[in-house]
């Protein structure tokens, strides 16, 4: 009679994965040093740009200032206008008698000030709309 003090060694019964985890560790080595990267070029844009003497305000256009701070101003003298809120009330205000909305933006305004105004404008119900280029402030 024999007699084991070892305990019974159970097989796994699945197929062994070690060797496969050190291939896949390899290749990912091979890839990473035998890989170069590239710094991609971004795409340029070109915005629009005015120039020539812009057209004289009409008597009865209301002009809103976009400056390049986010901020608004309805004439060259109006207070400055921060908020969504602000501005949708102060051209409530203003519109009325007024046919035409000048938007005078120079190049530094963001672009949602401005698409936030004609929102705003759409809102309110104004039909005729220009824009008006202004030397960088």
């Amino acid at each position: 009679m024999k007699f084991s003090f070892d305990a019974p060694t159970a097989d796994p019964g699945g197929p062994n994965l070690t060797p496969l985890i050190d291939v896949v560790f390899l290749l990912l080595i091979f890839f990473m040093v035998s890989s170069s990267f590239l710094e991609a070029s971004a795409i340029e844009v070109r915005l629009p740009e005015a120039a020539g003497k812009a057209p004289d305000n009409q008597p009865d256009d209301l002009v809103v200032y976009v400056k390049a701070d986010g901020s608004y101003r309805i004439g060259e003298s109006g207070p400055a206008l921060t908020g969504r809120s602000q501005l949708g009330a102060a051209l409530e205000r203003a519109r009325q008698g007024q046919t035409t909305l000048v938007v005078a933006a120079d190049g530094r305004s963001p672009h949602q000030a401005v698409i936030t105004l004609l929102d705003l404008s759409s809102q309110i119900g104004v039909n005729s709309l220009r824009f008006k280029a202004q030397e960088p402030q």
